[in-house]
């Protein structure tokens, strides 16, 4: 098989799926609220940075339509975009961000939005093009920032999508979450070979040259790469049939490098958020 050739793998994929629907019950109470009292914090200081009309475009309700309607290509968006930001309002954005995410997930986000100017070279459309254009990140907030109140906030654009609502003082949900790399190692310029997930791509790899030609069989569902992700951007990742390489059908080592690639997808959030997710996985039973 050509490796180079994109093939997808699902014998885990029901297991990073499941990702998607955990909330903060694999967390303890207190690093949930302390967690969530960082972000409301965050929040309202991105919000005090805005004038009023800024902060009418910026904010929707929590009940709105649009805080279901994600996506990751370029395209315009709802909110406010690091184009009609001051230096101020891009620092207290960046500084909500930052409340949410582990150093490393930080580095990746920032990182992918940097890619967008360097795939816009890349394709040579010029430096004032503005659909490659990494001013063309939005910030939205959903409801108002509160330990009491139901509310959420995203940052999205081009290969970049994070989503997170919060619940009576606890952060719940840290989904629809999307991280893409283009170009995923950098051809050329002062950043060339830069590899903003390297660590996903490497270990992912790994595991499939771990496969034996049994377990290869089960696992690779498509010679040829799928147009999108399989399920979407739909609400409900739904997949017709359960099928792939189980983790309890791997070795002890293969499910090491398993149980990697998941810390690596999980440690994106903020840790106080992250080790509780991942002490969820370790006690289902998955490295048994």
């Amino acid at each position: 098989m050509n490796d180079r050739k994109a093939k997808t793998i699902v014998g885990f994929l029901p297991l990073f799926l499941s990702l998607a629907a955990f909330s903060v019950s694999g967390v303890t109470k207190h690093k949930a609220e302390h967690e969530n009292n960082y972000m409301v914090t965050s929040a309202q200081l991105f919000l005090n940075s805005l004038d009023a009309n800024l902060r009418e475009q910026a904010m929707f309700p929590f009940e709105s339509d649009e805080r279901f309607d994600w996506h990751y290509v370029p395209r315009s968006r709802e909110g406010i975009p690091f184009k009609d930001m001051n230096e101020k309002q891009r620092q207290t954005a960046y500084a909500l961000l930052r409340s949410a995410l582990s150093s490393q997930g930080y580095e990746k986000a920032t990182g992918i939005i940097q890619l967008e100017g360097i795939l816009r070279e890349v394709e040579g459309r010029g430096s004032g093009d503005t659909f490659r254009d990494p001013e063309r990140y939005y910030f939205t907030i959903f409801g108002t920032p509160s330990n009491e109140k139901p509310w959420g906030w995203r940052i999205e654009g081009h290969h970049l999508s994070l989503n997170f609502s919060s619940v009576t003082n606890q952060l719940v949900a840290t989904t629809p979450a999307f991280m893409g790399a283009n170009p995923a190692e950098v051809p050329t310029g002062s950043r060339k070979g830069w590899r903003v997930l390297k660590d996903e791509e490497v270990l992912a790899r790994a595991l499939l040259h771990s496969l034996d030609p049994s377990q290869r069989a089960r696992a690779i569902i498509s010679e040829d790469a799928p147009s999108d992700i399989i399920t979407g951007t739909d609400r409900k990742a739904d997949l017709e049939s359960s099928v792939g390489l189980s983790a309890t059908e791997m070795s002890n080592e293969q499910r090491a490098i398993l149980m990697d690639l998941i810390e690596t997808y999980i440690h994106n959030n903020d840790d106080s958020i992250a080790h509780g997710q991942f002490k969820r996985i370790r006690n289902s039973g998955t490295e048994k």
